[in-house]
Protein backbone atom coordinates (compact mmCIF):
# COMPACT_ATOMS: atom_id res chain seq x y z
CA UNK A 1 0.00 0.00 0.00
CA UNK A 2 1.19 3.31 -1.11
CA UNK A 3 -0.21 4.82 2.87
CA UNK A 4 2.08 2.29 4.93
CA UNK A 5 5.16 3.31 2.50
CA UNK A 6 4.38 7.07 3.15
CA UNK A 7 3.67 6.12 6.93
CA UNK A 8 7.21 4.40 7.32
CA UNK A 9 8.86 7.12 5.49
CA UNK A 10 7.64 9.53 7.62
CA UNK A 11 8.29 7.39 10.89
CA UNK A 12 12.35 6.87 9.31
CA UNK A 13 12.32 10.68 8.36
CA UNK A 14 11.65 11.70 12.12
CA UNK A 15 13.58 9.37 13.77
CA UNK A 16 16.96 10.50 11.73
CA UNK A 17 16.18 14.49 12.48
CA UNK A 18 15.04 13.86 16.34
CA UNK A 19 17.27 11.39 17.64
CA UNK A 20 15.27 10.22 20.38
CA UNK A 21 16.31 10.54 23.90
CA UNK A 22 17.53 7.05 25.62
CA UNK A 23 15.94 7.62 29.42
CA UNK A 24 18.79 7.35 32.31
CA UNK A 25 18.52 3.16 33.58
CA UNK A 26 19.51 4.66 37.07
CA UNK A 27 15.86 6.99 36.97
CA UNK A 28 14.50 4.39 35.68
CA UNK A 29 15.02 1.63 38.11
CA UNK A 30 14.82 4.64 40.84
CA UNK A 31 11.30 5.74 39.88
CA UNK A 32 10.13 1.81 39.60
CA UNK A 33 11.23 1.47 43.07
CA UNK A 34 9.40 4.62 44.43
CA UNK A 35 6.15 3.61 42.97
CA UNK A 36 6.22 0.24 44.63
CA UNK A 37 6.86 1.73 47.44
CA UNK A 38 4.59 4.61 47.16
CA UNK A 39 1.93 1.60 46.95
CA UNK A 40 3.13 -0.40 50.13
CA UNK A 41 2.93 3.32 52.06
CA UNK A 42 -0.85 3.62 50.66
CA UNK A 43 -1.36 0.08 51.81
CA UNK A 44 -0.12 0.93 55.33
CA UNK A 45 -1.83 3.83 55.82
CA UNK A 46 -5.60 2.49 54.82
CA UNK A 47 -4.71 -0.12 57.51
CA UNK A 48 -3.90 2.39 60.06
CA UNK A 49 -6.89 3.94 59.76
CA UNK A 50 -8.68 1.22 59.97
CA UNK A 51 -7.23 0.32 63.12
CA UNK A 52 -7.24 4.08 64.34
CA UNK A 53 -11.30 3.75 63.85
CA UNK A 54 -11.80 0.72 65.44
CA UNK A 55 -9.84 1.84 68.47
CA UNK A 56 -11.76 4.77 68.58
CA UNK A 57 -14.93 3.47 68.58
CA UNK A 58 -13.88 0.92 71.66
CA UNK A 59 -13.09 3.94 73.20
CA UNK A 60 -16.16 6.02 72.72
CA UNK A 61 -18.06 2.79 73.52
CA UNK A 62 -16.04 2.04 76.75
CA UNK A 63 -17.17 5.69 78.03
CA UNK A 64 -20.41 5.22 76.97
CA UNK A 65 -20.70 1.74 78.78
CA UNK A 66 -19.11 3.49 82.19
CA UNK A 67 -21.15 6.88 81.89
CA UNK A 68 -24.15 4.43 81.76
CA UNK A 69 -23.06 2.72 84.71
CA UNK A 70 -22.53 5.58 86.73
CA UNK A 71 -25.99 6.58 85.83
CA UNK A 72 -27.40 3.35 86.96
CA UNK A 73 -24.73 3.17 90.40
CA UNK A 74 -26.47 6.46 91.37
CA UNK A 75 -29.95 5.75 90.87
CA UNK A 76 -29.64 2.80 92.76
CA UNK A 77 -27.73 5.12 96.09
CA UNK A 78 -31.29 6.72 95.52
Amino acid sequence: MLFDKDLSALENSLRANLHPLEPDQNFIHELAYDLADASIHIRQKRIGQALLLATGGMVIGFLIFFIGRGFLDRERAD
